[in-house]
């Protein structure tokens, strides 16, 4: 650990020992010029928006779904170990130090593992190149116009209140903002409000009428987002909105592209609230068009299920948190019907639109005073009944009249069984509202990362992909949204909905994702793993709480070949064979890059939260491993050193999947398993490697034997002169079942079955914590098993053999001589060494050197074997 830390003279960061410059302000350290990179602002996200008030010109249905989305039961770090040791005949997953060119981790490099956990290591660009990477007019160092600079990963602003102009209050919390700051809000002029019109009644996919709008300035670029949140409320009462709307207004934001992303609102009296991290532009809007899915406790298994339609085409409802109306808006679910399905719904909402007006408003006023205990309340008391709970009375006595009408009960099971087609229908479209909230708990109560502030889209088609779960589309200024396959649902009724909350949670973590970092700036294999781990983690949580069925299983992240692949590239050549993927697969190679985030996260005990923020802290368009090292403190060396830990780690997994898959992959996968020995026939072969950074590969080895043969072999792998010199960040491992040991050449196999011969593998593991890019390989030899030899004793007393040729193993230098083990028949037994200059020469030894005392040399006899 450091004991004696250096703290930054203007903002009091801790510093590394060799930091030149302050990662958090900027400043130089210590005087001197040097490098930056990854420099700490948040990330560019959505241009200025704006707030709409829409109000539809057709009648409000106050129809609702109903739904209780609670209702179910909730029910030491390895050390380093010996690379190749004596007695590593398995797989393990630890050993006791790392081998580089003849050299070992040291202790004092070892120690520095802890020393990272709590001092970050910024690595960087030189200035020239620093100039080219950002754009022109950006400060590197964050300054105000005062020149003081301020830290973009954590507020430092005290709390802000404002009334800047009619109906409206601006709060924030201190250290919402980098510094104190102030809020200027414009209205929008009538003229401008009729151009925001037109591209309104454009863009979406219904009509509307804006009714106000305010650009709302606090102070940074359009692309920037603030380390917290401020909170604007409206007062639609003092605005003079009818109060039978308040529930139907949204809040919009468009931005420079002409986007338009619905705020995530909520209702607090006749107040519409929203949160925002940006400049923007606000238009309110309000909306007879709503459905949402509430909490039906009183009548559990018959739910008040209504909505309005868009254009007689598409039907949608919001999904709010806690699922109460009131609440802030989290999701919008858009679906169609088949006609058949469609038409009982029509009927259905005729019955509930006709028993709401059996409903007398002054009776369900009466009502709430009377579970206030006034049995009699003047008309002045009852004028003063007004919004939620007049709303949840006049919920209850609908339900009550809809519970007791035949005709709905019995439509509702009609419904209910004209349900096998694959269009959404109000059972499904409940029950994923009920998944959503259960998405959205688990990230906002569990994981505990920053949430959308927009009102993410739910698009319930029978189109997708067949073998497509759920698709998140996002664009660089546009709101996450996702497509749900409602055919996929209607084929597995048993598992699909166990799948799909795992697709949901993925996918809306995908949508927190761009609170920290916007689309165009964002790395795709970054996004994919940690949504992959997400999708792993969530399961335990949600079988702990009872939303699962059964525990699905998320095989996207088995995909080990992906780690052939550079971690900051989506192609790679290699001697053998190219390999690139396209746009459409690229969120492929992502997903088994959780297995690395997860090892990292859990060795440095860091959090999703910890590592967005991070992720978030980079101008411009950070690379994967960029992302590593700024997320867990690591230099180069070190995130070379854990990444090949945590294949040493995992090595049983890379194995045992390219020996699963090899067979079956007809070479497809033969860019990251290659094999080596098939196509000749000689007992040795070349195997060449090039310099990549983060990569690993498993290799199958062939061994060839001379066609007459039938024994034991072995083989010897003989690496380049210079191997660690020309690939200093490459490791060559051996996995599998066999014996190895390391020796002076490389590596060499024990002797084993010929008939096992398809059992040599290796793991071969490039890091990347050297700039030298080179090449080098290595050779693999196989050896053929002692050879028993003819022999004779001649009538002087004397055993007479002939040792063996030279092998193309010692023809090449990497044998040293002759072994000749000589078993006698009294046991005696005795090995002589002989150099390779004794090949093809014939030997004599004295019977009498080669029995016991007590053996009659006469009758002796003699078994010979010899190996090279």
């Amino acid at each position: 650990m450091n004991i004696n830390p250096t703290f930054c003279k203007y903002c009091g960061r801790q510093l590394n020992p060799n930091s030149k410059f302050c990662p958090s302000c900027g400043k130089t350290a210590k005087g001197r010029k040097g490098f930056i990179a990854g420099i700490s602002i948040m990330s560019v996200l959505l241009a200025a928006a704006v707030i709409v008030i829409i109000v539809l010109a057709t009648k409000k249905d106050n129809n609702k779904i109903s739904s209780d989305p609670y209702k179910e039961e909730y029910v030491v770090e390895p050390e380093l170990q010996k690379l190749f040791g004596e007695d590593d005949d398995d797989i393990r997953s630890d050993y006791e130090y790392l081998e580089d060119g003849g050299t070992f981790i040291s202790e004092r490099e070892e120690g520095m593992q802890d020393d990272l956990v709590d001092d970050w290591i910024y690595m960087g660009i030189d200035d020239d190149e620093e100039e080219e990477a950002r754009p022109e007019g950006y400060d590197p160092f964050n300054r105000d116009d005062s020149g003081n600079t301020y830290n973009t990963l954590f507020g430092n602003s005290s709390a802000f209140h404002s009334e800047p102009v009619d109906y409206m209050t601006i709060d924030a919390p201190e250290n919402a903002f980098w510094k104190d700051t102030t809020i200027n809000v414009t209205p929008v002029s009538e003229e401008k409000l009729e151009e925001y019109q037109s591209i309104f009644d454009a863009e979406l996919d219904y009509k509307g009428t804006l009714l106000c709008g305010y650009d709302v300035d606090a102070g940074m670029e359009p692309d920037d987002i603030m380390p917290g949140e401020y909170t604007v409320t409206y007062d639609l009462a003092e605005a003079g909105v009818p109060q039978d709307m308040w529930e139907a207004v949204s809040a919009y934001r468009l931005d420079d592209d002409g986007y338009w992303q619905e705020y995530c609102t909520w209702l607090d009296g006749s107040k519409i609230c929203l949160e925002s991290s940006q400049n923007s532009v606000l238009f309110y809007v309000v909306s007879a068009y709503v459905g949402y899915v509430v909490i039906d406790e009183l009548v559990p298994g018959i739910s008040s299920v209504g909505w309005k339609r868009y254009f007689d085409i598409e039907d949608y409802i919001y999904v709010c948190e806690g699922g109460k109306r009131y609440t802030k808006k989290l999701f919008c679910v858009k679906f169609t019907y088949s006609a058949t399905v469609q038409e009982m719904i029509n009927r259905k909402n005729t019955i509930i639109a006709d028993s709401r007006k059996k409903i007398k408003m002054p009776d369900a006023k009466r009502a709430v005073a009377a579970d206030e205990g006034n049995m009699n309340p003047t008309d002045e008391e009852l004028s003063k009944i007004v919004g939620p709970k007049l709303h949840a009375k006049v919920e209850f006595m609908l339900n009550q009249l809809l519970a007791n009408n035949p005709d709905y009960v019995k439509l509702c099971e009609e419904i209910k069984q004209a349900e096998d087609n694959p269009n959404a229908t109000v059972e499904m479209v409940k029950h994923i509202a009920r998944l959503l909230l259960y998405t959205h708990d688990y990230m906002k109560d569990e994981i505990k990362v920053k949430l959308p502030n927009y009102v993410m889209d739910v698009k319930l088609s029978p189109t997708v992909a067949s073998d497509a779960k759920g698709v998140t589309v996002s664009g660089i200024l546009k709101k996450a949204y996702m497509y749900v396959n409602t055919s996929y649902l209607a084929s597995n009724p048993t598992t699909a909905y166990d799948d799909l909350l795992l697709t949901l949670t993925h996918e809306y973590f995908h949508a927190c994702q761009r609170r920290y970092k916007c689309s165009r700036l964002s790395n795709l294999k970054f996004d994919e793993a940690t949504a992959n781990m997400i999708e792993e983690d969530c399961r335990e949580y949600y079988s702990n709480k009872g939303y699962l069925s059964h525990i699905p299983s998320v095989p996207n992240g088995n995909c080990w070949e992906m780690y052939a692949l550079p971690l900051d590239d989506f192609s790679v050549t290699y001697p053998e064979v190219s390999k690139s993927f396209p746009k459409s697969d690229k969120s492929d190679t992502g997903y088994p890059l959780c297995h690395f985030v997860r090892y990292l996260m859990n060795k440095f005990n860091k959090s999703y939260a910890d590592v967005l923020t991070s992720y978030g802290s980079f101008y411009g368009k950070p690379s994967f491993t960029e992302i590593m090292k700024e997320a867990f403190g690591l230099t180069d060396e070190a995130l070379n050193t854990q990444y090949i830990l945590f294949v040493r780690k995992n090595q049983a997994k890379f194995y045992e999947y390219a020996k699963q898959k090899w067979d079956a992959s007809e070479g497809t996968l033969r860019w990251a398993c290659p094999r080596n020995g098939f196509d000749t026939d000689d007992l040795s072969y070349r195997v060449d490697l090039n310099d990549h950074d983060y990569t690993t590969r498993v290799r199958l080895l062939h061994a060839n034997t001379n066609s007459d043969y039938y024994g034991d072999i072995s083989m010897l792998i003989v690496f380049d002169k210079g191997f660690s010199e020309n690939l200093p960040d490459t490791k060559v491992f051996p996995v599998g079942n066999g014996k190895t040991d390391k020796c002076r050449f490389g590596l060499f196999y024990h002797p084993r079955s010929i008939l096992d011969a398809s059992d040599f593998w290796l793991l071969e593991v490039d890091g990347g914590s050297s700039d030298k890019s080179g090449s080098s390989g290595y050779t693999v030899y196989t050896m053929e098993a002692p050879l028993e030899m003819d022999s004779e004793v001649t009538e002087d007393g004397i055993l007479r053999f002939k040792l063996p040729e030279k092998s193309e193993t010692a023809e090449a230098g990497y044998i040293d001589g002759f072994r000749v083990t000589i078993k006698a028949s009294d046991g005696t037994k005795t090995e002589k060494f002989y150099t390779l200059r004794g090949a093809d020469h014939e030997i004599g030894i004295k019977v009498k050197a080669l029995i016991g005392r007590d053996t009659d040399p006469d009758t002796a006899t003699f078994d010979l074997t010899v190996c090279e």
